[in-house]
């Protein structure tokens, strides 16, 4: 299936489709797959992933009413860490 082929069913906020985002998808899968090769690297940023989330839940409680953790998607947290899953970080069961 091609880009083009595809674009109706991806369609994102503001009419663009995912050939407008094709560069950012390119760079993202690049990422994922140098992380995913790399065993040092998936460490990194499994630490990196929990501690992101473990400060995202500490915000003060005046301002929990926007930063929520229930509210977080940790899927899209994980792939800002070049993680596929947010389930590759086991303690991350224990916000939800």
């Amino acid at each position: 299936m091609t880009v083009t082929m595809c674009e109706h069913v991806f369609q994102g906020r503001g009419g663009r489709t995912v050939e407008t985002h094709a560069g950012a998808y390119a760079l993202q899968g690049a990422m994922m797959q140098a992380a995913a090769q790399d065993e040092g690297m998936m460490s990194l940023a499994a630490d990196a992933f929990r501690s992101s989330v473990r400060a995202y839940a500490a915000f003060p409680a005046a301002l929990k009413d926007v930063f929520h953790v229930k509210r977080l998607h940790l899927g899209h947290m994980a792939h800002s860490f070049a993680l596929r899953h947010a389930s590759t970080c086991q303690s991350y069961y224990s916000f939800r």
